[in-house]
């Protein structure tokens, strides 16, 4: 399986200008045969949501999103946004899993910090529930330690990074 993890200089509070990073660094994934392409935590907005004024809020469904999908083919694409929701702007910090063109399914960070520069509780609403499956490992790299349970029941445990890694890294891992 070849996995391509994509840490993108984002511009926070351009999603437009962040969907045309990730739509590259796909096109990029894909022509290097990836079978898995995974980018950070609030990919498509940036981190520091609160300093934006505007609504950075996607639907899981946004055609931009399953553009974005059918562009990667056979290869599972894991992208982070701001979820759109019931609840007012910026409702959950989000992460989407999409295949072939479709969403697969969307996890909703279930532990949001509120320490030091992280203020996401102040933005966002935590998650109700983890997925029996694939899902419970998707979560920020600092909850996984909190999650005995996806690290014992997951086979595959994917934790995608916020604004703790290096800019403009991207790497392809190899295995087999």
């Amino acid at each position: 399986m070849r996995i391509t993890m994509a840490q993108t200089d984002v511009t926070l509070g351009d999603v437009d200008s962040n969907l045309k990073t990730v739509e590259r660094v796909v096109g990029e994934a894909v022509e290097a045969d990836s079978d898995l392409i995974v980018f950070p935590e609030l990919a498509l907005s940036g981190y520091q949501v609160g300093q934006v004024s505007h609504d950075l809020s996607l639907a899981p469904d946004d055609r931009r999103l399953l553009r974005i999908s059918q562009r990667a083919g056979g290869a599972g694409v894991l992208l982070g946004y701001p979820e759109a929701g019931g609840h007012g702007l910026h409702t959950y910090n989000s992460a989407g899993y999409y295949e072939d063109g479709r969403l697969v399914h969307v996890h909703r960070k279930l532990y949001l910090p509120t320490y030091s520069s992280f203020e996401e509780r102040k933005h966002f609403l935590p998650g109700q529930q983890s997925r029996a499956g694939w899902a419970d490992g998707v979560d920020g790299v600092d909850r996984v330690e909190r999650s005995e349970r996806a690290r014992l029941t997951a086979r595959c445990l994917i934790a995608p990074g916020g604004p703790c890694a290096r800019r403009g890294s991207r790497r392809t891992l190899r295995r087999g």
